[in-house]
């Protein structure tokens, strides 16, 4: 007997086809978009920094503009849906490089090269690998207001692992996928033969119909894939795209390659944190930026140093004893945000308060915190109390990016974690701070060490230092 579908909107209405060449057509015009704005401010910031030149020369390159669209679609942007941020990141910027280059290399042959400037290539190539992230954000938010980014998705799968996936699905709507009905394929059981999954899975093609459906989402990874060829020939053929879940749980999901190998499909994992190369290469970028962060920060390092001494008796700087790569201690330096005697002062409220305790205990800190002093709470909400900790970066003892340094008594909650948690420095930022911080359980914090140790990379690493900028600036999270 089949399994009912569970259909996500008004039932019985026949969906119509939506328009997702319109939403790529947008997303297509918002990179030209951004190549023509960059390249227009590169242009005006030469003009104003060299001096008058005959910016004639450059309308000549319009043209061109189309070049990058096409340098995307050979990145894999195009459908811009599907896209995890960090390879979208870094497709983005390996296009752009890819444009300008070829734009260096037209310059180059024309008899009137000497026109053009070096110095307004190389700004409008990084000016649009800053907008064309923005503007195709822009065109993602416009068009799921519009209605017209999501492309329509059935999710078939096993109880609630069907369920499951559609809540994530609906959680991250930049996905661009649009889930109209969800095919349980075994409510009652896990399908452990192709019978029991076809039992399910012969309602597919009516719905590829009545909802207008383009994409099957499996979430079955009990099937075997023999047995999944033979579903998708029999079942899915009316959708345009089926995607395959394969259940790879706590495997890298960024930097993975499928490989044929004897005619069987294969996934390629690389462990990036046992490379000499990259590791090599991230802490060549942790001391340069550490270096050249403090010393544009040196000013207003002074200030925070004597607000704290003008405001509160008692030091500048904490020291907070913290475990570091390999299960090595140090200490991680901050600015201090609590008063003097801080550890009596939590003492006397956790035992006047049994809520205070539990809380404690539960996320090792209180969002109304007693300890903090009032510049404190502001400094903590800007993240300004731990500018201090560059100095633990240029050391080796941290990174810019990685896992939130830990206390002593925190390595027995992280369990098994804790292994993969040495395998690097912690960040003065990391996945943590930028995904919801303090607003998160700690479950989700341990999540996000393992998520970010499993698939670290260098375009990782730039993902979380631009969304750090913007939680900065809005305190999300802090407290």
């Amino acid at each position: 007997m089949s399994s009912p579908a569970i259909a996500v909107g008004h039932p019985g209405i026949v969906r119509r086809p939506s328009s997702l060449w319109a939403a790529d057509c947008a997303m297509v015009l918002a990179d030209i978009a951004a190549i023509l704005s960059a390249t227009l401010l590169a242009v005006l910031l030469r003009y104003w920094i060299a001096g008058p030149y005959d910016l004639g020369f450059y309308l000549k390159l319009i043209p061109m503009a189309l070049l990058h669209p096409l340098s995307l679609g050979m990145a894999g942007m195009y459908p811009a849906r599907g896209l995890n941020p960090v390879a979208e990141l870094r497709g983005l910027c390996q296009a752009a490089t890819f444009t300008f280059l070829c734009l260096a290399a037209v310059t180059f042959f024309q008899r009137d090269a000497i026109a053009y400037s070096r110095l307004a290539l190389l700004l409008a190539w990084l000016l649009t690998m800053v907008f064309s992230p923005c503007l195709r954000q822009s065109a993602r938010y416009s068009l799921g207001k519009a209605g017209c980014w999501g492309a329509r998705a059935v999710v078939l799968g096993c109880g609630e692992a069907g369920r499951n996936l559609a809540t994530a699905l609906a959680a991250q709507p930049s996905l661009g996928f649009e889930v109209v009905a969800i095919l349980d394929t075994r409510p009652d059981a896990s399908p452990s033969r192709e019978s029991q999954a076809a039992a399910g899975l012969e309602q597919a093609p009516a719905l590829a119909i009545e909802t207008g459906a383009t994409y099957a989402i499996l979430a079955m990874p009990q099937v075997s894939g023999s047995q999944l060829t033979t579903l998708i020939e029999r079942y899915l053929w009316p959708y345009r795209h089926v995607l395959i879940l394969p259940g790879l749980f706590g495997i890298s999901s960024l930097d993975t390659a499928t490989r044929e190998v004897a005619g069987v499909l294969g996934v390629e994992v690389s462990h990036r944190l046992i490379c000499p190369a990259p590791r090599f290469f991230k802490r060549i970028c942790d001391l340069t930026l550490a270096i050249a962060g403090g010393l544009v920060a040196l000013p207003l390092l002074v200030f925070l140093a004597l607000a704290i001494r003008l405001t509160s008796p008692g030091p500048v700087f904490y020291a907070s004893p913290r475990i570091g790569e390999n299960g090595r201690r140090f200490l991680a330096w901050k600015f201090r945000t609590m008063v003097v005697g801080a550890t009596e002062v939590l003492r006397r409220h956790l035992d006047r308060s049994p809520e205070l305790r539990a809380e404690y205990e539960r996320e090792s800190k209180l969002r109304h915190d007693p300890r903090i002093t009032w510049i404190g709470r502001w400094l903590r909400r800007t993240s300004l109390d731990e500018l201090p900790q560059l100095w633990n970066v240029i050391r080796g003892e941290m990174s810019l990016v990685g896992p939130r340094p830990i206390l002593e008594h925190e390595i027995a909650r992280y369990g098994s974690c804790y292994q993969l948690y040495k395998r690097t420095r912690p960040g003065l930022t990391g996945l943590w701070q930028v995904s919801g911080r303090n607003n998160t359980t700690y479950a989700q914090r341990l999540g996000y060490v393992e998520y970010y140790v499993r698939n670290w990379s260098v375009w990782l690493d730039l993902y979380i230092l631009c969304r750090t900028v913007k939680v900065v600036l809005t305190g999300e999270g802090a407290y």
